[in-house]
């Protein structure tokens, strides 16, 4: 009994599994060029095409990496652009610049200052004074992986911010999430 329910086991797998064993693949004859990646008359390079029935096959990543975006596959596709607006750099400490970060408890928009409730960790200053800003103070809004440059008219109370200071204490670049 037991060899009988063996060989008709094994059968079935034999007759599943039979269709992809028997499935026959044509060549293709197509044709691998590399060829100028022109945009808007401006030549940014050559990529490799290839040419197959009078259709033009490219790489994927080849024209984001060509256009200056980037591409990350996780769950799907997703393109991200060049930025579009204008950042500022990091805090230098050789500079004598400081990072901080925390929520906005007051501001003065006449005057373009504000007071933060610190978020301190063991690397933060400790500050407990009114921030001004420099005279070209950027600002960034950041929401997940987009960003825009908004005015300090914007700012409100209970925004969380990240601070860039100069030697002199003043806001040289806010970041807000």
């Amino acid at each position: 009994m037991i060899v009988k329910k063996l060989i008709v086991a094994l059968l079935l797998i034999i007759f599943l599994t039979f269709p992809t064993f028997g499935i026959q693949y044509d060549n293709v004859d197509a044709l691998l060029e590399n060829i100028p990646f022109m945009v808007e008359n401006i030549n940014l390079g050559n990529i490799n095409i290839l040419k197959y029935d009078d259709t033009i096959y490219v790489p994927i990543n080849i024209l984001p990496e060509k256009l200056n975006y980037k591409i990350s596959i996780k769950d799907f596709i997703r393109v991200s652009y060049p930025k579009n607006y204008l950042d500022f750099s990091e805090a230098s400490a050789s500079k004598g610049e400081e990072f901080v970060y925390g929520e906005i408890i007051s501001i003065d928009k006449k005057s373009n200052t504000f007071h933060l409730e610190q978020h301190i960790d063991d690397s933060s200053p400790i500050i407990d004074y009114t921030i001004g800003t420099t005279k070209d103070c950027i600002i960034v809004l950041k929401r997940n992986d987009r960003a825009m440059n908004i005015g300090f008219n914007d700012l409100k109370v209970g925004d969380s911010v990240g601070v860039v200071l100069t030697k002199e204490k003043l806001g040289r670049g806010v970041i807000l999430k």
